[in-house]
């Protein structure tokens, strides 16, 4: 998860749990808006990239389809 305004490194995030929570949720920055996704290898959200313009609270953006 990056900054779009700085493009500094937030979080890292292999994408939702079975259940679809954020697996981050639980600590800063709490919830993914505002943010960009860049999958990188190996992880599940390999191909990607998004800015995520809302988000439900503690659901995995890529799960909610509220993303662009």
């Amino acid at each position: 998860m990056l900054d779009p305004a700085t493009g500094q490194l937030l979080n890292e995030c292999n994408g939702p749990t079975a259940d679809g929570r954020c697996p981050v949720a639980d600590g800063p920055p709490y919830i993914c808006a505002g943010l960009h996704l860049v999958g990188v290898g190996g992880a599940p959200t390999q191909d990607v990239a998004l800015t995520v313009v809302s988000m439900e609270p503690g659901r995995c953006p890529l799960v909610s389809g509220e993303s662009q």
